[in-house]
């Protein structure tokens, strides 16, 4: 069953179309990566399924049911989106901030329960921020307030998780952590994923299925051995690289090649 599908999305700024004659379908408990070069129309496409924008043309179905038609409350409960936290108009604590995922669950009157407390502190430890509870947003480095708001988008509880550049200003080993996370709760929560993505080894280590954009469009789709291939990586990318097998996971990694490599050739 797909929890998440796209019928022939075409949308954009200004009158200006930037991503034309989008389909795909997400089955559920699936992790899709998104990738493709700064102004392929990823960060538009990523817009367009959070309904920050509305498309121009085609329809985005979740479970059966029309996006544009639902009410934003009951998306909330279902689906939850971990976007960059760019600017901060007050001055939260981490606890305060998480605790605002559960929103969607809450009554009228927004009283915290024993559940909301307890998905909270689950949400916390799940992604290493538990000791920075009572630290404000403001006082925290731009990793860790990444890893607060992913807290906050697991504290929603979703079905479906949309992840925007996840590991932007995490060092190696916090990207490691947190991409674990999502894909132990992909595969034992049947949390399905959606996450765009620059680093194409990210992607092809934890992705099950990959689209690549480029020029508003898909130019190639499917498990992450046939998308990342050295050559859909230069004719999009325009770079020469080696793509080969990590030699634990057996996944593709690609290598890039420098200038001046190809220089002393």
């Amino acid at each position: 069953m797909s929890v998440l599908e796209l019928e022939s999305i075409s949308a954009g700024y200004d009158g200006k179309t930037v991503i034309k004659d989008i389909t795909f379908a997400l089955e559920e408990g699936g992790f899709l990566g998104i990738i493709g070069p700064n102004g392929a129309g990823k960060t538009t496409l990523f817009r367009t399924i959070t309904r920050t924008i509305e498309p121009r043309s085609g329809k985005v179905v979740f479970e059966g049911e029309d996006l544009a038609k639902m009410k934003r409350v009951e998306i909330a409960k279902r689906v939850s989106a971990m976007l960059p936290l760019f600017d901060i108009p007050f001055s939260y604590s981490v606890s305060e901030f998480v605790m605002m995922g559960r929103f969607p669950h809450q009554s009228r009157f927004g009283a915290h329960t024993k559940k909301d407390t307890g998905v909270v502190a689950g949400s916390l430890e799940l992604t290493d921020t538990a000791h920075l509870a009572e630290r404000k947003l403001r006082e925290l480095s731009g990793g860790e307030r990444q890893r607060v708001v992913l807290a906050q988008a697991l504290a929603q509880e979703p079905k479906l998780l949309l992840l925007d550049e996840p590991t932007a200003y995490l060092d190696l080993g916090h990207q490691i952590t947190i991409l674990d996370v999502i894909r132990k709760l992909n595969r034992e929560k049947g949390l399905s994923v959606i996450m765009v993505i620059h680093d194409l080894n990210l992607a092809g280590e934890y992705c099950d299925s990959i689209i690549m954009m480029n020029d508003g469009g898909i130019c190639s789709r499917g498990a992450p051995r046939e998308v990342l291939t050295y050559q859909n990586i230069e004719q999009v990318y325009k770079t020469v690289v080696i793509v080969k097998d990590n030699p634990i996971s057996k996944k593709p990694y690609v290598v890039a090649v420098s200038r001046e490599e190809l220089e002393k050739k």
